[in-house]
C-alpha cells in the first residue's frame, strides 16, 4: 500500500518514554497508510528492543533503523532517505501523538496536495500542566506565504510541521549532524520552498517539558552553548547567500527565527550563575555577528531578553560587553516560576 505519512522517530536511551510514544502510532485503529521509522541512534539501554516488540505486533507499518550514535540531525537525515510517505513528519521519542487524532490526520491527508501541513499541539508537563498551542486559522482554506508573516506562524515549532515529502527531497535537505537543537533547521531552510499550506484544527502532537537531562533543560541547553551558536551562524551565512529580497513575508518569518535564535544565545549569558559557562563563546559570536552582519547585529539591540522580562540586556552587552550580577539573578528566578526557557 501507498504510503500517505511517514513518521521519523529519533531515539537514543529512551525506554522509559520510547513504550508510550510507540503506543500512540500503533493501536489497532491506526491505518496501514502510515510509515513510522524509528531511528536507533546507537542506545545503550532497551529502547532497540522495545522497537522491535512494537514492530513485531505492526510489522505492516513499523520500520527500523539502527544505527551507530551521530546526534539528533543523522537521525532525521537516514529517517528521510528511508521515507516512501507522501507528506513526512517527525516524532520525538520522549513525546507521544494523539492517538485518535492521527487517525483523523491521516483520513484528511488523503485528499490533500500541499508543501507544509500544520496542525495543533499541546505541552505537556511533568507537574500535570498542560498548555495548548492552537491556531485561529481556517481549515477550509488553502494558504500561500502570506501566513509566514502572521504572528501565530511566527511563533510556531517543529511539533506542528508536517512537510511534503518530495519538497524536502527536491531542495536536498540535510540536517546537520554531531550536535543538538537542529529541529530550529526543519522550520527555517525548508520553508524557503514552501508554496502551498494548509491547516486541520487537530491536537496531534503531545510535547512533553520538564523532564530532566532533556534539550530544553536550562542545564542542558547551557552546556550546549556552542551547538546553538553554529547552527545560528550557518543560518545567516545561508539566508544572506538567499537573495530573496522579493519575498517580503517569508523574510518577515526569516528574520524572526534568527532575532529569535539569536537573542536565546545573549540569554545564555545572562542565565549563568556559575563558572562552568564558556563566556568566551558567546563574545566570539558577538564579535562575528557584528563584523559580518552588522545591519542584524543592530537589529539585535530591541530584542528583548525574554517576554516576561522587559529589559534590553543585549542592548546593554552591546556597549559594555558584561552583564550586570543583578538582572542574572533575576531572570534565574523568574524563569524557575514560570519554567520555560523561551
Amino acid at each position: 500500500m501507498n504510503k500517505l505519512l511517514s513518521i521519523i522517530i529519533p531515539t537514543y536511551n529512551m525506554e522509559r518514554y520510547l513504550s508510550k510514544c510507540l503506543e500512540s502510532v500503533t493501536a489497532t485503529i491506526v491505518p496501514d497508510s502510515v510509515e513510522i521509522i524509528v531511528v536507533n541512534d546507537g542506545s545503550k539501554d532497551n529502547s532497540l528492543s522495545i522497537a522491535r516488540s512494537f514492530q513485531a505486533k505492526r510489522s505492516d507499518i513499523v520500520e527500523i533503523i539502527d544505527k551507530e550514535n551521530g546526534n539528533y540531525g543523522s537521525c532525521i537525515n537516514v529517517g528521510l532517505a528511508k521515507a516512501a510517505g507522501k507528506y513526512v513528519k517527525v516524532l520525538d521519542a520522549d513525546d507521544w501523538f494523539n492517538t485518535e487524532g492521527l487517525v483523523t490526520f491521516l483520513s484528511l491527508l488523503k485528499n490533500v496536495d500541499a508543501d507544509l501541513i500544520l496542525t495543533d499541539y499541546t505541552m505537556v508537563y511533568t507537574n500535570g500542566r498542560k498548555r495548548s498551542a492552537h491556531r485561529n486559522w481556517s481549515v477550509y482554506h488553502e494558504y500561500d506565504e502570506t501566513l509566514m508573516a502572521e504572528s501565530s506562524f511566527l511563533k510556531m515549532q517543529m511539533h506542528a510541521v508536517t512537510y511534503r515529502s518530495a519538497l524536502l527531497r527536491d531542495s536536498e535537505y540535510r540536517q546537520t549532524e554531531g550536535i543538538s537543537y537542529t529541529d530550529q533547521e526543519w522550520i527555517f531552510y525548508p520553508m524557503r520552498f514552501v508554496r502551498k499550506i494548509k491547516y486541520f484544527n487537530i491536537d496531534l502532537y503531545q510535547y512533553l517539558l520538564g523532564r530532566e537531562g532533556q534539550t530544553m533543560d536550562v542545564h542542558v541547553i547551557r552546556k550546549c552553548v556552542s551547538h546553538h551558536i553554529l547552527i545560528v551562524k550557518r543560518m545567516l551565512m545561508e539566508y544572506t547567500s538567499w537573495h530573496e529580497g522579493g519575498n517580503g513575508n517569508k523574510n518577515i518569518y526569516f528574520d524572526y527565527r534568527l532575532l529569535s535564535l539569536t537573542r536565546n544565545i545573549y540569554k545564555l549569558e545572562l542565565l549563568s550563575l556559575d563558572n562552568t559557562f564558556d563566556h568566551k563563546l558567546v563574545k566570539e559570536f558577538d564579535d562575528f555577528i557584528k563584523e559580518h552582519f552588522p545591519d542584524f547585529y543592530r537589529r539585535t539591540d530591541d530584542c528583548l531578553i525574554h517576554d516576561f522580562f522587559r529589559y534590553r540586556f543585549i542592548r546593554y552587552y552591546h556597549r559594555y560587553g558584561t552583564r550586570p550580577l543583578r538582572w542574572v539573578r533575576m531572570l534565574n528566578a523568574a524563569l524557575k516560576k514560570i519554567q520555560s526557557f523561551y
